[in-house]
């Protein structure tokens, strides 16, 4: 296989992970938007189940309680399970722009100062920031949707709270990132050593 060829192979490749990617992403954004779009009964309703769900698998003889101890149970627990909805949405959409920004990256030649910070983060700084910038107005528009929504409202704790999920999926991205080359320098030294072997045999 000549070098003309694998280049075609890895143009391909990238262009298939480009487009991957975008419609992960897109697709995510919408289903956070459709959450969104729920109205107050409805949101209370979905956020009500899983309440209730946490209870009756991490309480004991939950069900042998009264219905009023039950529902007291829930609403103690309401507040952390919706914010922690709200955290890993955003976190599973820093996690998938970073994949996509990644792909649509073309990085230009890096200077001492990004490769060290790249070398602490395992993700291009430029790359970072850009998912960060988008995962924060997108967070923005979210809030300002609900202002839209029956019963619903636009809160700036929430987009902070986006905002971190955000940075965690980009961390969480940078971690997977960093372990790689390991593996993958392993693998490049292997393919060496075969390629090294294989050009002996045949000067035989």
């Amino acid at each position: 296989m000549n070098s003309t060829t694998r280049a075609g192979g890895k143009t391909h490749a990238g262009t298939r992970y480009r487009i991957l990617f975008t419609c992960l992403t897109l697709a995510w954004m919408l289903f956070i938007f459709c959450m969104s779009s729920a109205d107050k009964e409805d949101s209370g309703a979905q956020s009500g189940a899983v309440c209730e769900w946490i209870c009756k698998t991490f309480i004991e003889d939950y069900a042998q309680l009264p219905p009023a101890r039950q529902m007291e149970l829930q609403r103690r627990i309401s507040f952390p399970v919706r914010k922690g909805a709200h955290l890993t949405e955003y976190t599973i959409l820093g996690v998938l722009l970073t994949l996509t920004v990644s792909a649509w990256d073309k990085p230009a030649k890096k200077t001492p100062a990004e490769t060290e910070t790249q070398a602490v983060s395992g993700i291009r700084t430029g790359t970072a920031v850009t998912v960060l910038v988008i995962g924060f107005f997108y967070a923005v528009s979210d809030e300002v949707h609900q202002l839209f929504v029956a019963g619903r409202a636009g809160q700036p704790r929430d987009v902070l709270i986006d905002t971190a999920g955000v940075l965690l999926g980009i961390f969480l991205c940078g971690i997977f990132k960093k372990k790689r080359p390991e593996a993958s320098g392993a693998g490049r030294k292997y393919q060496a050593h075969s390629t090294c072997n294989t050009g002996v045999l045949n000067s035989y």
